[in-house]
């Protein structure tokens, strides 16, 4: 799903096949590997290495936050640090 700041939000738990043909559909992409059965969720948090790394980077280079859940069962929501924010991490 495309959200109203124009990121694409994506549930860990959907393949990689299914959410590379969302992207291609509306136009978009970022790098990432070749097995189609890997979910994008632990495809992005071990960095999501590519044939085309080296020229775009990697794909958790793409992602902007993400909800976690800790071992003692609460959530986190983690973002992308930014100048403003990078102190507070």
């Amino acid at each position: 799903m495309i959200n109203n700041e124009g990121l694409v939000e994506i549930e860990p738990c959907v393949p990689l096949k299914v959410a590379s043909k969302f992207l291609r559909d509306h136009k978009l992409s970022v790098p990432h590997g070749v097995c189609p059965l890997v979910n994008i969720g632990g495809h992005g948090q071990t960095g999501g290495y590519g044939h085309f790394t080296r020229a775009f980077g990697l794909l958790i280079d793409y992602i902007q936050a993400f909800d976690i859940v800790l071992a003692d069962g609460t959530y986190k929501k983690v973002n992308r640090p930014t100048a403003n924010n990078a102190e507070d991490l």
